[in-house]
C-alpha cells in the first residue's frame, strides 16, 4: 500500500511538470475535455528520473473490433518486415516481432508531421489515418490480455531527456497516453542505459536482458521510444518426454543436424499451392503456433508470401473432422537486428533524415532538426513440449541535429570490413605510415 501511495505520489509531481495548466489553473471545465488548439510545450527538466505512470492515470476506455483494413495492413507490414530484415541480418534464425515494431513506430508516428507522417502513415497501416491506426493499435492490444493458461506481457515506455534545451509537446504525451498506455519518464538519458535495460528485462520476464549498450544514446538523443513483449504458454494437447527423441534437421544450406524432436497432436490443418502447415494451439486456445512448409527454398518461398496470401491461408484451415500429427523440432534462439536499412527499403526514408524529418509535433529541441536516429530490436523464443515462451523489444531512438538543419550533411560509416589506413602529418597529409586492415587479430 505505501508503495503504491509513493508511485502515485512521485506521479503526480511529474504530470504536474509536463502539464502545469494540471496543477495550477482553477477552471469549472474539467482538465480531460479542455480542447487543446495549438502545440503545448513543456519543459522536461529538474530530475534525474521521474515517472508519469500510464497505468495509473489512463482514462478508462472500451476497446472495439479491428478492422479488416487494418488486419490487411497489419499482417503485409509483418511480411514485408520479415523479408526486408532478412537482407539485413547477417545470421541465422531470422525472429522479428512486427507487433513489437509497429507499436513502437505507431508511438513515434504522433510525433511526425506532413511528409515525414504520410510515409509512416504509408509504411504502418497501408495508408490509413494515424488516428485510426492509433484506434485500431488500441483495439488489437486490448486483445491480446494474459489468460489463465498464457501469459502475455504487453508494455510500452518513453524516456524522454531532462535537459532543458528540449520542450515536450502536451498533445503528443496525451495521444501516446490514451493509446498505447505508455509510462513517461524524465531522465539524463546517456546515463539512464541501465535503467532502460532493466525496464525491458522486467517487461519481457528476463527474456531480452538489455536492449541498449553503452554508447547508444547521446548527448544529442531526446527521446526513446520502446515497446516490450513477452509471451509463455503450455501447448494445448502437451507431447509427453516419452514422444520426444532425437533426429537429423536439414539446413538451407543441406547440411545435416542433429536436433530434439516431438511427435504432436495439431489443431488445424494448412495446404496451399505451394506448402502444406500446421496450427498449433496452446492452452486456453486463445494463441497459436503456425508453421507453413514450402516445397522449394524457403528464402524464394518467404520472399513470395505476402500479407494476404497468409491471411488466406490461416482463414481456410481445417479443423473439423480431421487429426493432425506433426513432427516438430525443439528450438532456442536469439536475435537482434537495427531496422534502419529495413524501414528505409520499406517506404519511410524521411523520419530517418537529419535535415528533412518533420517531428515538430512530438516537440521542440534547441539542438536542431528532431529525426530517428536507430530503430532496434531484439527477439528471443525457446520452443519446446512443453509450450514456447518467446519475447521482443523495440526502441526508437530519436535525435536532435547539432547544427542548423538542412545545412549540414551527415554520413555513417561502419569499418567492420577490411580498409586502408595511414599515419599522415596534418600540413601536408602526407602519409607517415600507411597499412590495410583486412584481419583483426586478438
Amino acid at each position: 500500500m505505501k508503495k503504491n501511495f509513493f508511485r502515485i505520489i512521485c506521479a503526480i509531481i511529474c504530470l504536474s511538470l509536463l502539464c502545469p495548466v494540471l496543477a495550477g489553473c482553477a477552471s469549472d471545465v474539467p482538465q480531460e475535455t479542455r480542447p487543446v488548439t495549438e502545440p503545448d510545450y513543456d519543459p522536461m527538466k529538474g530530475v534525474e528520473i521521474e515517472y508519469l505512470t500510464a497505468r495509473e492515470f489512463n482514462p478508462s476506455r472500451e476497446a472495439g473490433k479491428v478492422s479488416d483494413e487494418f488486419r490487411e495492413a497489419a499482417a503485409d507490414f509483418a511480411l514485408k518486415l520479415l523479408n526486408e530484415s532478412r537482407s539485413e541480418y547477417e545470421g541465422d534464425a531470422l525472429l522479428v516481432s512486427p507487433l513489437s515494431a509497429l507499436l513502437a513506430l505507431a508511438m513515434t508516428a504522433n510525433g511526425a508531421e506532413g511528409e515525414t507522417l504520410a510515409e509512416m502513415e504509408k509504411v504502418l497501416g497501408g495508408g490509413i489515418s494515424i488516428e485510426e491506426l492509433n484506434e485500431q493499435l488500441f483495439n488489437y492490444s486490448a486483445s491480446l490480455s494474459s489468460t489463465a493458461d498464457a501469459k502475455f506481457n504487453l508494455a510500452n515506455a518513453v524516456w524522454v531527456t531532462s535537459s532543458p534545451t528540449f520542450s515536450i509537446n502536451r498533445n503528443f504525451i496525451k495521444a501516446i497516453e490514451n493509446t498505447y498506455n505508455a509510462d513517461v519518464i524524465a531522465a539524463d538519458l546517456p546515463s539512464a542505459i541501465p535503467a532502460i535495460n532493466n525496464w525491458a528485462k522486467e517487461e519481457t520476464f528476463g527474456m531480452i536482458p538489455s536492449i541498449l549498450k553503452e554508447g547508444d544514446l547521446n548527448k544529442d538523443t531526446i527521446m526513446v521510444l520502446l515497446n516490450a513483449l513477452a509471451f509463455d504458454a503450455l501447448w494445448q494437447q502437451q507431447p509427453s518426454d516419452s514422444a520426444c527423441f532425437d533426429g537429423d534437421f536439414k539446413g538451407v544450406d543441406e547440411k545435416v543436424q542433429t536436433a530434439k524432436f516431438m511427435w504432436a497432436e495439431a489443431n488445424g490443418y494448412i495446404e496451399g499451392k505451394n506448402e502444406v502447415g500446421i496450427v498449433k494451439n496452446y492452452k486456453g486456445g486463445k494463441y497459436a503456433f503456425v508453421a507453413l512448409l514450402p516445397e522449394g527454398n524457403v528464402y524464394d518461398y518467404a520472399a513470395s508470401l505476402k500479407g494476404e496470401d497468409f491471411l488466406k491461408l490461416y482463414d481456410k484451415r481445417e479443423t473439423k473432422n480431421v487429426e493432425i500429427s506433426v513432427k516438430m523440432p525443439h528450438f532456442s534462439f536469439d536475435c537482434s537486428i537495427e531496422m534502419n536499412k529495413v524501414l528505409n527499403k520499406m517506404g519511410m526514408p524521411i523520419a530517418f533524415d537529419s535535415s528533412r524529418a518533420d517531428f515538430d509535433a512530438m516537440g521542440h529541441s534547441e539542438l536542431g532538426n528532431i529525426y530517428i536516429s536507430r530503430v532496434i530490436q531484439k527477439t528471443h523464443i525457446d520452443l519446446d513440449n512443453s509450450g514456447t515462451r518467446a519475447a521482443a523489444v523495440t526502441a526508437v531512438i530519436m535525435e536532435a541535429t547539432s547544427g542548423a538543419p538542412g545545412n549540414i550533411k551527415y554520413y555513417r560509416v561502419e569499418l567492420d570490413r577490411p580498409f586502408v589506413y595511414a599515419i599522415v602529418d596534418t600540413e601536408t597529409g602526407l602519409p607517415i605510415f600507411l597499412g590495410i586492415c583486412d584481419n583483426i587479430n586478438e
